[in-house]
């Protein structure tokens, strides 16, 4: 397995994360929906219908969550190697890439349409300078996908915020005395869901990534400028794995829809260095897999 076939592979079960991804983080919602209306339902059998869905929903989601996690991990590893492979022209064992190999959870065909010979636009030989350049595009595009992801779930989360609100005080007039407790349970747990790791959590996770790969960004050129020393390089991969790595994944649709502004930024802020160095001629490409 070469390192274009890896990049197949590895955007391949990036696309499983994250459709596993978006399945999982839905399901809470739908629990909490479920626990809400409950609260109301006066007839026990309605209660007990939906007391077993949202049992059912609990072991659907934990089941879920343990297939995104093995699929992403497969992702990252995959990632790390690429970069390896590709960057620095490392052989990795036969014993290693059969492991490998053997771990992806998505098929070779599938893989095989995402095959791309110039994911990384640098025309560098391998060595420093095509790991940095690599290392570079791949914070670049990270960074502005995770910021624009960010965004998008604080305004999730505030929506949220202000619609339970919103429907709790406007419905307070018109429910019985007797429904008013169960009315602040359903806020409660509302607002549990907003505090949790689904929802807030991830908005913090996505701001604090695309702040440290922004970060990570002049640290490059300073590395850059430096004439690439080794150890500098290999601290900067280490640290844009662990960010990447500890960040949610990217909402499936936010590239689609931000490519054109992506492409210009990417070519508006390499243009110079284009002109004085084809082998860094900006080519943009699906992250999201």
């Amino acid at each position: 397995m070469d390192a274009r076939q890896l990049i197949g592979l590895q955007r391949a079960e990036f696309a499983m994360a994250s459709r596993l991804d978006s399945l999982a983080v839905s399901i809470p919602i739908l629990i909490m929906a479920l626990s809400g209306a409950a609260v109301f339902l006066l007839e026990p059998l309605w209660t007990y219908a939906a007391a077993v869905a949202v049992l059912i929903l609990t072991v659907l989601w934990a089941f879920l969550d343990w297939r995104f996690r093995r699929s992403r991990l497969q992702a990252e590893r995959a990632r790390r190697a690429t970069l390896l492979m590709e960057g620095l022209g490392e052989d990795i064992s036969s014993s290693e890439l059969m492991n490998l190999s053997a771990c992806f959870t998505v098929g070779a065909a599938k893989g095989k349409k995402l095959e791309d010979a110039t994911y990384f636009s640098t025309g560098a030989a391998a060595g420093d300078k095509r790991l940095a350049d690599n290392l570079e595009q791949s914070a670049f595009f990270s960074y502005y996908i995770l910021r624009d992801c960010g965004t998008i779930a604080w305004l999730f989360f505030g929506l949220i915020f202000l619609i339970a609100l919103l429907l709790f005080f406007v419905s307070i007039p018109s429910i019985q005395a007797s429904q008013v407790q169960g009315a602040v349970r359903v806020l409660c747990a509302v607002l549990t869901l907003l505090t949790s790791a689904q929802v807030l959590g991830r908005a913090l996770s996505y701001s604090i990534a695309s702040r440290e790969l922004g970060n990570l960004l002049p640290r490059l050129d300073a590395v850059r400028a430096s004439g690439f020393p080794r150890p500098d390089l290999l601290l900067l991969l280490c640290d844009y794995n662990s960010v990447v790595e500890a960040a949610p994944m990217f909402l499936p649709w936010i590239y689609s829809l931000k490519r054109e502004n992506l492409d210009r930024i990417w070519n508006d802020s390499r243009g110079a260095a284009t002109d004085n160095d084809p082998s860094r001629r900006p080519v943009v490409r699906d992250l999201g897999g």
